[in-house]
């Protein structure tokens, strides 16, 4: 890092980023640590608070409302990181000609280079029905404002997914008072991340220490809507679940539209190489609309490693910097029984291997163990919930 300020900074063309969220943020944030001089502008169409979005499926249980969530106003932001911020203002279009974004209001702003950080969107299933009344989803602070809002004299919600959020709403609603059920495709919960046995058991402990109702192996195929204001859910079982409204966790969609209009190369996700550079030399993406070198990852742990190698490039003026992910552990936030897992295919190549494990009671230790019979994933639940740090050294260390 350069310890000279250049003459005639404010002259310079900036480092554009589009998004706020926490990718946006968080590579802002490792950016200014590399180059604190060249100016940055970051374009949203929200706000621009920063807050922590894993905080949204647990702040009811918490009792924080959407304020308390808020860790930073934009006006801050703006000051921490020598920026501007740019907030309710919707990118329309990228110029990679011209090396401009326009505003839905017509104006430009040239960019040297761009990061894009727009997230993802929750992803829409076709449902007939009375479907617009009955759903609602939660992806950002302003989802979570109306959510609470949304959940004003409701008793019964249905979830739909049992995903990462979708277990998590489960346990915070289920805490809170609210009687849930979760109506899921899926034979159990966290079936992309965690064996069979480790699943079913997490699904009998929510069940049997919060009376969670599980709906699995079923998909909803029609929502009508009842004179008491409720409603009916048809089930691809033929059964039918009557409630006051349905939560839908059913995964996201990379935003690309922005990188799809401009002619960028896009996928699951707008894709991007080990460097973080996208198919235009002068254009990156990182977070949940990035699929980066094939992998597309919406966890928070890797926005961290991306930020750091994406910095690091950029003051360089190079793309000599590579990604390469370590292990990572993700904890479910039900902190009526503890969760952590570590996904084989994150941690390292995944080779041959086979799941260990172990069980007492409600509680269970899961290794993934390769054929040379060394550890390269895990779950943990329980009482071994604690055990995860002295795993995840294990895998770094082997």
């Amino acid at each position: 890092m350069s310890n000279n300020k250049p003459e005639n900074m404010s002259e310079r063309t900036p480092l554009v980023i589009i998004g706020s969220g926490l990718a946006g943020y968080i590579f802002a944030k490792a950016w200014r640590r590399a180059d604190p001089y060249t100016p940055l502008t970051i374009v949203t169409k929200d706000d621009g608070a920063f807050y922590s979005k894993p905080m949204l499926s647990v702040a009811m249980l918490q009792n924080k409302t959407p304020d308390e969530l808020v860790i930073a106003d934009a006006a801050t932001m703006a000051d921490e990181l020598s920026a501007t911020i740019l907030t309710q203002t919707n990118v329309t279009a990228i110029n990679r000609k011209q090396h401009t974004i326009q505003y839905d209001n017509g104006q430009t702003l040239s960019y040297k280079k761009l990061v894009l950080a727009c997230g993802a969107k929750p992803y829409q299933i076709e449902i007939a029905g009375d479907t617009q009344q009955a759903m609602c989803s939660v992806n950002n602070l302003g989802d979570y404002r109306q959510f609470r809002i949304w959940l004003s004299g409701k008793k019964h919600i249905a979830i739909l997914g049992s995903g990462l959020a979708g277990t998590e709403f489960a346990h915070e609603l289920s805490k809170a008072g609210f009687q849930v059920s979760v109506v899921s495709l899926d034979p159990h919960p966290l079936s992309r991340f965690i064996p069979a046995k480790s699943g079913q058991l997490l699904q009998q402990q929510l069940h049997s220490l919060c009376g969670i109702d599980w709906r699995m192996n079923v998909t909803l195929k029609g929502i009508e809507a009842q004179k008491a204001g409720d409603f009916q859910l048809l089930l691809s079982d033929q059964s039918n679940l009557r409630v006051d409204g349905v939560l839908s966790a059913v995964g996201l969609r990379a935003n690309t539209r922005l990188a799809e209009q401009a002619g960028l190369k896009t996928n699951k996700g707008v894709i991007v190489d080990k460097g973080l550079m996208s198919s235009d030399p002068d254009i990156y993406a990182l977070g949940d609309c990035a699929e980066v070198d094939g992998d597309w990852c919406c966890f928070i742990a890797p926005i961290h490693y991306c930020s750091e190698v994406l910095a690091k490039n950029l003051v360089a003026g190079n793309n000599l910097e590579r990604l390469h992910y370590p292990a990572m552990v993700i904890m479910l936030k039900t902190a009526t029984y503890p969760l952590s897992f570590c996904i084989p295919s994150l941690s390292q190549e995944q080779e041959e291997g086979e799941w260990q494990i172990t069980q007492q009671s409600g509680n269970q230790r899961a290794e993934y163990r390769d054929i040379n019979h060394k550890l390269r994933g895990f779950v943990v639940t329980g009482t071994y919930a604690k055990e995860h740090m002295t795993l995840l050294n294990e895998i770094t260390s082997s």
